[in-house]
Formats: C-alpha cells, sequence, structure tokens
C-alpha cells in the first residue's frame, strides 16, 4: 500500500503533463493552421475580386467602347460616302442625314458642317442638323450670325488635323441643352477638306447607365473625360462640375491627384485607396475608354470583399472549440492507456541513445498498438545493430540501374593569387572573357560525370585570373536552348554576348543575359534547366 500511495502522485503529475502538453500543441497548432487559412482565404478572396473588379471595369469599359464605336463608326460612313459622293440639293443630304439617325440608334443627333462654298458655289454655309426629340426627328440649321460653326473645335479640329475627333463634352444649347460629345469625320477629297460629318452622343443617358453599375452594396462607378472632368459620378453634384483633380483638392488628397493623372494619361491598374466618399479602405480599378479617351473607374468597399472571410472564421472557430472539448476527452483516455508502459520505451530509448545496442523493451505486453511499438523497437535495435555491423566491413555503393548521372564543376579560388584550380565531371567548360577583350574557353579538365562508374577519377585544371576578367559558369540548359526554328543558342552567342556586354554589377550582367537568351528562344518552352554563375576579379 505504501509503494501505491508513491506511485500515485506520479502517474497523476504525468497524465497531467502529457494532456497540457498535448492540447498545447494540438491548440498552437490548430491556431496556427486558423490563422494561416484565414489569411490564405482573404488573400485569395481578395485576389479573386480584385480579378473581377478589373475585368468588370474592362468588360464594362469595353461595351462603352462598342457603343462609342457605333456613334463613332456612323460618322465615318457618312463622311465617307460623301466623299465620293455629292448630294445634289439640301433635301437630298438631309434626307440622307435622317436615314444614317434611323439606322443608329445610339446617336443623339448627326450635322453635315460644309467647309465655305464647298456644298454649294452660291453659298457661303451650309450645316444642316437633325436630332432626336420627344416628337421625333427635329432640324436645324447650325449656320446662323450667333453660331460660327466654323471657330468650334468639333469642326475646327479634324478639318485642321485631316482626321477624326472626339469633341470635350459640352452642353448643346440648340439641341435642346443636352449635355453630350460629338464626333468630327472629315471628308477629305484630293487632299482638301470638304467638311466633317459629326455624330452625338447624349451623355446624360450614358451617364446614368454607367452611376448605375451595380458594385456590391456599397460599391459604385465613375466616367471622367481626359481632362478629368466627371461625366458620371456617385454624386449627381459632380457631373461637369467637378474634375477628378478639383475634388482632390477639396479633399486635400495628393495620393487622389497622382491617381488622376494615372488615369488621364490612358494607363489602368488596380489600388488600395480611401474611398474620397467614406473615407474607408476600398479597391479601385479604373481602365480606359477607347476612343474618346475617357477613364473608367470602378470602387469597391473592402470590408464588402472579406465579408466572406469573416464568416469563414466565425464557423472556423465554433468548429475549433467543439473539436478541442471531444480532443480532451479522448487524450485523457489515451493519456490513461498509454502513460504506464510508456516509461518502459522511454527508458529504453534513453540506453539505446547512449550507445547501448544490446537494450530491448521488457515487461510491455503485446497485443496492442504500445505492445506492437514496443516489439518493433525491439526489432530495430537488432536492425541498428546488424546495419552498423555490416558498415565497419563494406562500402555502401548506391546502385544506378537507370543509369542517371550528374556533371559537376568545382573551382577553388585564391583571393590573394587570383588562382582558380578546377575539376569538371562532365560539364561544360565554363567561359572566361579577358580584361583586354577576348573570350575563350576555359581548358577542359577530363572527367566523367558522377554516377557512371566507381572509380572515378577527374583531372585538375589551373588557370589565373587578372584584374577585370570575367568568368561564366552556365549549365548546358544556356547553350543548348532552341527557337522556333530549331536552332541552338550555341556556344558561339553566348561568347558573342559575353564578349560585347558592357561591364555591370553581376546581377545586371545576368539579367541581361536571361533577357538575350530569352529574345531568342522566344515562346519555346525548353527541356532543360538553366544555371548561371558570373565572377569578376576586382583586384
Amino acid at each position: 500500500m505504501t509503494a501505491i500511495a508513491r506511485l500515485r502522485p506520479h502517474w497523476l503529475r504525468l497524465r497531467t503533463r502529457f494532456t497540457v502538453f498535448v492540447l498545447a500543441g494540438v491548440g498552437l497548432i490548430s491556431l496556427a493552421m486558423a490563422l494561416l487559412t484565414y489569411h490564405g482565404s482573404s488573400q485569395a478572396l481578395l485576389a479573386a475580386r480584385q480579378e473581377h473588379l478589373m475585368a468588370f471595369a474592362k468588360s464594362q469599359a469595353w461595351e462603352l467602347a462598342r457603343s462609342l464605336g457605333q456613334v463613332s463608326g456612323t460618322a465615318r460612313n457618312l463622311s465617307t460616302t460623301l466623299e465620293v459622293w455629292h448630294p445634289a440639293d439640301s433635301d437630298e443630304a438631309l434626307a440622307m442625314l435622317r436615314h444614317q439617325l434611323k439606322e443608329a440608334p445610339k446617336v443623339y443627333g448627326m450635322a453635315l458642317a460644309y467647309a465655305p462654298f464647298a456644298f454649294d458655289s452660291r453659298k457661303r454655309f451650309y450645316a444642316p442638323y437633325i436630332y432626336r426629340s420627344p416628337q421625333g426627328f427635329k432640324e436645324l440649321n447650325l449656320d446662323s450670325p450667333t453660331y460660327d460653326y466654323l471657330a468650334q473645335d468639333w469642326f475646327l479640329i479634324p478639318n485642321q488635323l485631316q482626321m477624326p475627333n472626339w469633341a470635350e463634352p459640352y452642353f448643346d444649347e440648340g439641341g435642346g441643352e443636352v449635355l453630350m460629345t460629338t464626333y468630327s469625320a472629315p471628308m477629305v477629297k484630293n487632299g482638301q477638306v470638304l467638311g466633317v460629318a459629326t455624330a452625338d452622343v447624349d451623355l446624360e443617358r450614358l451617364g446614368r447607365e454607367v452611376a448605375g453599375l451595380a458594385v456590391g452594396q456599397r460599391g459604385y462607378a465613375f466616367l471622367i473625360t481626359k481632362q478629368g472632368t466627371f461625366l458620371a459620378a456617385p454624386e449627381e453634384s459632380w457631373v461637369m462640375r467637378e474634375t477628378f483633380f478639383s475634388l482632390a483638392e477639396g479633399l486635400q488628397r495628393p495620393d487622389m491627384r497622382a491617381l488622376g493623372q494615372r488615369m488621364v494619361r490612358g494607363s489602368s491598374g488596380l489600388v488600395r485607396v480611401a474611398d474620397w466618399r467614406s473615407g474607408r479602405p476600398a479597391w479601385l480599378a479604373f481602365v480606359p475608354v477607347p476612343g474618346p479617351g475617357w477613364s473608367l473607374g470602378v470602387m469597391a468597399p473592402e470590408d464588402e470583399v472579406l465579408a466572406p472571410v469573416v464568416s469563414l472564421a466565425r464557423q472556423q472557430t465554433l468548429w475549433a472549440l467543439g473539436g478541442l472539448a471531444a480532443l480532451v476527452l479522448v487524450v485523457w483516455w489515451m493519456v490513461v492507456r498509454l502513460t504506464e508502459p510508456l516509461h518502459h520505451l522511454v527508458a529504453a530509448a534513453r540506453r539505446l541513445a547512449g550507445g547501448d545496442l544490446s537494450t530491448h523493451v521488457e515487461d510491455v505486453r503485446p497485443g496492442d498498438e504500445v505492445g506492437d511499438l514496443a516489439q518493433s523497437f525491439n526489432v530495430m535495435v537488432d536492425d541498428l545493430k546488424r546495419y552498423v555491423q555490416e558498415l565497419v566491413n563494406a562500402q555502401i555503393i548506391p546502385d544506378n540501374e537507370m543509369c542517371m548521372f550528374v556533371t559537376v564543376f568545382y573551382g577553388v579560388y585564391g583571393i590573394k593569387t587570383g588562382q582558380l584550380r578546377y575539376v569538371s565531371a562532365g560539364h561544360p567548360s565554363p567561359l572566361l572573357r579577358r580584361a583586354s577583350g577576348p573570350v575563350e574557353q576555359l581548358p577542359r579538365a577530363q572527367g566523367l560525370a558522377l554516377g557512371i562508374m566507381d572509380d572515378l577519377r577527374l583531372e585538375m585544371g589551373r588557370i589565373n585570373l587578372e584584374v577585370g576578367d570575367t568568368l561564366l559558369v552556365f549549365t548546358d540548359g544556356l547553350d543548348e536552348a532552341i527557337n522556333q526554328d530549331n536552332q541552338m543558342y550555341g556556344l558561339g552567342r553566348v561568347g558573342q554576348w559575353l564578349a560585347q556586354a558592357l561591364p555591370n554589377d553581376a546581377p545586371q550582367m545576368l539579367d541581361d543575359l536571361i533577357a538575350d537568351w530569352r529574345g531568342f528562344t522566344g515562346p519555346v518552352e525548353q527541356f532543360d534547366d538553366l544555371t548561371l554563375l558570373l565572377f569578376r576579379r576586382r583586384e
């Protein structure tokens, strides 16, 4: 009874410690896995959302460009027709305008603005304009004492450049106080501009479509001109009254000003910003709209992006707590079953670690996993004893039934003397560029590749490197690379590059070599790996 009373506290301490250690380890691992899972999930969702935002912005920009392309195409078709065919009179010209406008539902209005006396030698000005209204098509004559169409940008710029042009958005007083932009296509015959054919776009309708794009629950889209003026915005008061830059100045946001400069220059990108409406973190995708030079932006709040991750974290926490409670019961049961015989295994392992190869685990009954472990331990000790004995008698030579081999170039460089001693086991001989300019291949040191024969003998080579000499060591993935014409890059091309390479730091020179190599191989997938080492003696 006295012996039992002494043992009981010992086993209770071991069980408690074992349980605490196991649960602490499992808890830390579970916490780490949960954090990694959360981080990975958040990054994956964020990346997916970023891709979605960018794809959404690009698709909407393409849709805008397609709609605007229909408008510009209508004007170009009309100008091309009038370059080779002249209407007989005004009625014929107006009929053509009505027909073109009827066939182009995206176009708000169209005009034929002729140069002086180009339509009729007896008439200086001629510029009919037809536009849509709730009552149907209406006609205007842009030739009036209060409106000189010859001095307007939509006429003047394409007339002088002799190429089509999108005008900056403006409010058209003659066409019903509509916010619009005009595409003008010049009519050129024998090098002389006869006039321009124009097609107008209703930007108010276009802006409503952009502002109405669904970007999550609190996201939005906006559209700015190449001058930064808002054509569509989450705040209606910004449209044609604010520019991206004036808004940035008002908010004292230099980052927004820099972003606006990228947008008006036609760049595209995806950036994390503080939403200029709420100040909260958000992601902005922006892409140019081909044609008029506008830029489309799509903004999505970051918390909406990460909402699924937060939900996932809650679920993982609940599952982890439930699993931990179940694990406590399982671990305690296992500790009760395992701790009694385990000390025998621990003692035997300690004897084995001390070098006693005759040790065995005793007093552990077979029939369960611990018994099997004890038996496996005894077998391992016997095998280890026999294995060690077989090693003090013969050298182990690895089998090579598949005739695989490895090439090696090994060198030792003396910093003070500049001497390089080297051996080559079937490896391509490196190239040496002398400081004076010539490029040569190191004298080949004889030797077979590793893995071919047991008694391997390698010949040592020696060479002195002078100050300014450059050594290039490479694998055959460099010179044996091929291009689309099945031509090899070749040692000659490597030597030519090394001879012409500008002295620079080694990483930059290797980047230049890889660029030259990739320029030669193009998209062809290479069959071998590429390893490069560049060395130059400086002093």
